[in-house]
């Protein structure tokens, strides 16, 4: 997080100007929300790719894929032997990004027992029967 602000307000130190009372604590909070994407701190949460990369790599994987489908379709015609598709490799998830995916889940998770309970909850209709 230092390393992010000294980068990104250099010559000041936002974290040392909030210590010695020069800034509030809003003020050091805003300037933190407002960092640029490809600062220290979003490298080290989530990791060396930007947004442009990771949608990169997934049109490249989808592409091959689509084309080892293109060509198995062939050689089924053709009696040949069919390929498998290997994926590229991307980067390993950053403990940051494990964390969100398993907090995503969870909400999932959490929505579907919901909509389980209101789809069996009991409505009264217009004239006074209840259904289920």
């Amino acid at each position: 997080m230092e390393a992010a602000l000294l980068q990104e307000y250099a010559p000041r130190d936002p974290l040392a100007e909030y210590l010695d009372g020069r800034i509030t604590l809003r003020k050091l909070r805003v300037m933190i929300e407002h960092l640029p994407p490809g600062s220290a701190l979003h490298r080290a949460l989530y990791g060396p790719w930007g947004d442009t990369e990771r949608l990169l790599h997934a049109i490249a994987n989808h592409g091959g894929a689509l084309l080892t489908l293109t060509n198995n379709i062939q050689a089924a015609k053709a009696k040949q032997e069919q390929q498998q598709f290997v994926p590229i490799p991307g980067l390993d998830l950053t403990e940051y990004q494990r964390e969100q995916q398993e907090q995503e889940l969870d909400d999932a998770e959490e929505r579907v027992d919901l909509l389980a309970v209101l789809t069996r909850a009991q409505v009264e209709d217009d004239d006074g029967a209840t259904t289920t």
